[in-house]
């Protein structure tokens, strides 16, 4: 009878081990999980948020840029600006121009670019990933009674446009000086 009691003991407490690894192995696996996530997290990319204003020659353009990096190399800028005319008083449509011109530039670019039209306001999405020198305050329009002036500036001497050559390494403080350099705020 002893024995029995001792085999009963036994086969209890092999019962109550696997009931306890049924429940610490999950719980273990869900921490590995949280943790890896959390490791690339804080060691993976990293990004920066700057937006301007700019109102000039009755258009106003509200811009975004996030600035994707990691080990002091940019992966990518993403640029998001939304132009608005507040004056369209001679019924010439000014966006359709300014719409076409971006076109024809970010064609030749050979850039990753999406334009999109309504009503009195034109959203420009563009992407830079190249290893390539890239001027994100690259468009200078002008409005004129028979039309637009849109410039397009291909050197920044002064670093008074946002210019980036993504060939190249920058810290997280050149990049933020860069872009209050030419006036925009960032966090």
């Amino acid at each position: 009878m002893a024995n029995k009691k001792k085999t009963n003991k036994r086969k209890k407490k092999k019962a109550n081990n696997k009931n306890n690894l049924k429940i610490i192995l999950p719980v273990v696996i869900i921490f590995l999980i949280v943790l890896v996530i959390l490791i690339v997290i804080l060691l993976g990319n990293k990004k920066i948020e700057c937006t301007k204003t700019v109102s000039e020659n009755d258009f106003k353009t509200n811009s975004k840029v996030l600035v994707y990096y990691k080990n002091d190399n940019i992966n990518k800028i993403e640029v998001n600006k939304k132009i608005k005319i507040s004056n369209n008083d001679n019924g010439v449509n000014y966006l359709s121009m300014v719409k076409s011109s971006m076109d024809n530039l970010y064609k030749e670019m050979k850039l990753d670019y999406k334009l999109t039209q309504k009503n009195n306001s034109l959203d420009v999405n563009i992407i830079y990933e190249k290893d390539e020198k890239y001027i994100i305050d690259n468009v200078y329009i002008e409005k004129e009674t028979e039309g637009i002036s849109f410039n397009v500036i291909k050197e920044d001497t002064n670093n008074s446009y946002a210019t980036f050559d993504l060939s190249k390494k920058y810290y997280k403080n050149d990049i933020l000086n860069i872009f209050k350099s030419a006036g925009y705020m960032c966090k």
